[in-house]
């Protein structure tokens, strides 16, 4: 063998590894990539305080009677988008400091889909930070979440839920926002 073929050999070998390398490299980073989860948050005014008209709405839950000003509905659903199956997906959700949630609802689509709320939220407990376990969180699996919450401000937006979890994942609005689509059909 001469040199001329072993060095051709030598650097096909080397090329042909150095490539592999980078292509296993390229397919390793995608699929480990931050999963994106997608959130939708639609918020419907159920009662806001008129300065003229101080009116409350009035909940009977459990035979207590409870006044709240200001009250909003934020119907939120995630949908994992990624292509991570989660076993186990904790989240929390953190609102303005004078902003409470009193009630919340869990919407489960079947049997085999659990959400728990860990954050224990009544009228008497009101809480601005509640936190959810979803289990599993497959791909393309969707929760919602009914949450009533009093503004202390009299206003209340999806810019006002912040999301976060300590998953590697990365929450990304949609672009399917019905508060995004109610605004423009106003126009």
């Amino acid at each position: 063998m001469s040199n001329y073929e072993f060095y051709q050999i030598f650097f096909s070998f080397i090329s042909g590894s150095l490539v592999g390398v980078i292509v296993d490299t390229i397919i390793k980073n995608y699929k480990n990539r931050i999963q994106p989860i997608v959130k939708q948050i639609y918020i419907k005014e159920l009662y806001k305080t008129n300065s003229s008209l101080p009116f409350k709405v009035k909940l009977d839950m459990d035979n207590d009677l409870f006044q709240f000003e200001n009250m909003f509905l934020a119907e939120i659903q995630v949908i994992n988008k990624g292509r991570k199956d989660f076993e186990k997906f904790f989240f929390g959700i953190t609102l303005n400091p004078t902003d409470k949630a009193v009630r919340i609802e869990a919407i489960l689509k079947d049997r085999h889909h659990a959400s728990k709320i860990l954050t224990n939220v009544t009228p008497q407990n009101s809480k601005s930070e509640i936190d959810f376990h979803l289990e599993p969180f497959n791909r393309k699996d969707e929760y919602s979440f009914k949450i009533y919450i009093v503004a202390g401000n009299n206003t209340l937006n999806s810019k006002s839920i912040k999301f976060s979890s300590k998953h590697p994942i990365n929450f990304i609005d949609s672009m399917y926002n019905r508060e995004t689509i109610q605004q423009i059909a106003s126009l």
